[in-house]
């Protein structure tokens, strides 16, 4: 949601955005959680740097934020940094966090914390963004089918993801 929230905004705003989003996120964690507040803060500024990295880089693409461009190569582009790139550089630094100060396996806690955060922009961010008032009208049912049906693919793969790796 931070991502999405920080590409609807004008980019001046997307260091405020990622810093209060990253701040929310880290609380939340911390309150549901606990945990050691020397991790949650690096973290914090991991996510932070994710989510305003991939909003300058995708934030020049105005046609395709506000819904004009669905073209193959917008949504190529957005794959490509938003949901491979940034979130395996993200899962890197997070995982190498992660196992310099608690006993978690690097490999592990790599792959689980790069496919949630693959996850989780492929589905929330592109909801997000077309789920307007405007463009919301304009599904027809073929649209609608595919998009329950790839919500229902990737709720399937998230969950097989998290029964091999439940740690």
């Amino acid at each position: 949601l931070v991502l999405a929230a920080q590409l609807v905004a004008r980019r001046r705003h997307f260091v405020a955005y990622g810093l209060v989003g990253a701040l929310a996120s880290s609380a939340t964690s911390h309150a549901l959680f606990g945990g050691p507040l020397a991790l949650k803060i690096p973290l914090m500024l991991v996510m932070f740097a994710q989510t305003t990295l991939s909003a300058w880089l995708l934030g020049r693409d105005r046609d395709w934020i506000e819904g004009r461009d669905d073209s193959s190569r917008a949504w190529m582009r957005f794959g490509a940094i938003a949901v491979v790139a940034i979130p395996l550089l993200d899962g890197l630094v997070a995982a190498a966090l992660i196992a310099v100060t608690s006993e978690a396996d690097f490999g592990t806690t790599f792959i689980a914390w790069a496919v949630s955060i693959m996850l989780g922009i492929a589905v929330i961010v592109p909801l997000a963004l077309r789920c307007r008032p405007g463009h919301v009208l304009r599904v027809d049912g073929w649209r609608a089918l595919g998009v329950v049906t790839l919500l229902v693919l990737l709720a399937f793969t998230t969950e097989l993801v998290f029964q091999q790796n439940s740690f």
